[in-house]
């Protein structure tokens, strides 16, 4: 904990702002790091639902191994409590994840179609026949 309380007076000398929202992470290489907290309120549509499938349903990106281990670590809690992975979440409830930024950016999908050009490439042309060189990956 001293560790933790260095960093803090390290932050504010540089004016820094930590809000509650964050805590620290361990990190074997780069020591302690801030960790953000994402939290989300169960709602009526969610209700009844188990914990690990309203995850993977709300944070796409992260993997089951890692969801799983990370509810074994307590870095996503219920209501600020240690979670089982199969309990039923009820209206209200509050799930809190302890997770890196990366995993709540969406994924940008990129179709190599889209970088054709906007006319074809006319090899021969006639009434009857219509002869094109097609690039590759087309």
């Amino acid at each position: 904990m001293q560790i933790a309380t260095k960093i803090i007076e390290i932050f504010k000398k540089y004016d820094i702002i930590i809000k509650q929202e964050h805590i620290f992470g361990k990190n074997s290489r780069f020591g302690y790091i801030l960790v953000p907290m994402k939290s989300f309120t169960i709602s009526k549509n969610d209700a009844d639902q188990r914990l690990d499938k309203f995850i993977s349903k709300s944070v796409p990106s992260l993997p089951k191994s890692l969801m799983y281990k990370y509810i074994r670590l307590k870095r996503i809690k219920l209501n600020r409590k240690r979670a089982d992975i199969s309990i039923r979440l009820c209206e209200g409830d509050v799930v809190d994840m302890y997770i890196s930024d990366e995993f709540f950016e969406p994924k940008e999908y990129k179709y190599d179609f889209l970088k054709a050009g906007k006319e074809p490439d006319i090899v021969y042309e006639d009434e009857n026949i219509l002869i094109c060189n097609k690039k590759a990956g087309l």
